[in-house]
C-alpha cells in the first residue's frame, strides 16, 4: 500500500516527529510549532502513519501523528490513491481496537482523535455522491456498507470496549453530518453547500440506519438479552 515510499526512510520520520514534539512541549515557543506544521503539511504524515503507530509509544507523539494524519487526508484528498486513504480508515479502526486497554500511551484524546479522523474520512468519502458521478456512487455505496458491517461487527462482539468503540464511532459520525461548526466543515475543505446537502441526505438515510441499531441494542436489554449489569454502560455511551 505504500510501496511508494521507501520504508527505511520511516525511522528518520519518526525521529523529526519525536523532536519536533519534544521541542513544543519543552519550549512552546513558535520555531518548534513551525517544527510540527512541516511536518502536518507533508506527505509524510499521511504515508509514514502506519510506521508511527506500530513503533510509537509516546502519547504526544501518536496525538499529533493522528491529528496531522487528519489533516493531511483531508488537504490532498484529491490526490491520494482511494485505496490509499481506505486503508488508513481501517489501519485506525483496528488500531482502536487493538490497543483500547492500553492507557498509558492510548490516552483519551488519541481515542477521541482517532474517532474524529476515522468519522471525518468517512464523511469526506461519501460526500462524493454529491457530485452523482457513477464511479463515486458506487464507491460510496460499497464504503457505506463496510462502514456499517465493522460497526455491527462491534457491535456483536462480547468485549464491551470494542462495543464502546463502535457506538462512539456512531456518535462523533452523527456530530460530523449534524455539526454547524464553520472550522470543523471547512477541515473537509468543502463547499458549504456540500455540506448542508450531505446532511440532509445522511439524516434521511444512514442516520435511520443507525437508530435502528439503537433501537435493536435497547430492545435486547429490556428483553433481558443482555446482561443487566451492563444496561447502564449502554444507557451512558448513548446519552
Amino acid at each position: 500500500m505504500l510501496q511508494n515510499f521507501a520504508t527505511e526512510d520511516y525511522p528518520a520520520i519518526l525521529q523529526s516527529l519525536e523532536l519536533a514534539v519534544k521541542n513544543y512541549e519543552k519550549l512552546k515557543n513558535s520555531l518548534s510549532l513551525i517544527e510540527l506544521d512541516t511536518y502536518r503539511n507533508s506527505k509524510d504524515c499521511v504515508l509514514a502513519a502506519k510506521y508511527i503507530l506500530d513503533k510509537s509509544k509516546d502519547s504526544q507523539v501518536l496525538f499529533h501523528c493522528i491529528t496531522s494524519l487528519r489533516a493531511g487526508i483531508l488537504r490532498d484528498w484529491h490526490t491520494l490513491p482511494r485505496d490509499l486513504i481506505n486503508y488508513i480508515r481501517s489501519l485506525l479502526l483496528n488500531y482502536l481496537a487493538t490497543n483500547y486497554n492500553k492507557p498509558k500511551y492510548v490516552t483519551p484524546a488519541i481515542k477521541s482523535q482517532i474517532q474524529l479522523t476515522i468519522s471525518s474520512i468517512v464523511k469526506r468519502g461519501w460526500l462524493q455522491q454529491i457530485d452523482n458521478l457513477p464511479q463515486d456512487t458506487e464507491e460510496c455505496k460499497v464504503q457505506k456498507q463496510l462502514f456499517f458491517q465493522e460497526v455491527t461487527s462491534l457491535l456483536s462482539n462480547p468485549d464491551l470496549q470494542l462495543k464502546e468503540i463502535a457506538i462512539k464511532l456512531c456518535q462523533e459520525l452523527i456530530t460530523e453530518f449534524n455539526t454547524d461548526s464553520r472550522e470543523r466543515i471547512a477541515a473537509l475543505n468543502i463547499p458549504y453547500f456540500m455540506h448542508t446537502s450531505a446532511k440532509q441526505a445522511f439524516q434521511e438515510n444512514e442516520l435511520k440506519e443507525i437508530f435502528m441499531m439503537t433501537v435493536k441494542m435497547l430492545a435486547e436489554i429490556i428483553q433481558g438479552e443482555i446482561n443487566p449489569m451492563l444496561t447502564s454502560f449502554f444507557l451512558s455511551c448513548f446519552s
